[in-house]
């Protein structure tokens, strides 16, 4: 989750994508995801995950074939390179 997208959006009034999904080496945003199998959330709020910006400290963890569909609201232009929180 892209706390800087959330409070963006609620400050502008925007629909930035606010969900990463890291796969492989790339990031990329969404505003829903539909996990075709199994996974974990996990919660760290003392050991964040550094492989994250930031060191997240809660995330979802699934297994490399597990499928995962990524969904937009289809009226915000999507553009990967943005820099989070600045719409």
């Amino acid at each position: 989750m892209l706390r800087k997208e959330i409070d963006y959006n609620r400050d502008h009034g925007t629909s930035l994508p606010a969900i990463s999904v890291k796969q492989g080496g790339k990031n990329h945003r969404c505003h829903e995801i539909e996990i075709l199998g199994n996974c974990k959330i996990v919660y760290r709020p003392h050991k964040p995950n550094r492989s994250q910006a930031g060191g997240a400290r809660l995330w979802i963890e699934t297994e490399p074939d597990v499928e995962i569909i990524r969904k937009f609201f289809p009226d915000v232009e999507l553009e990967e390179d943005k820099p989070q929180g600045f719409g």
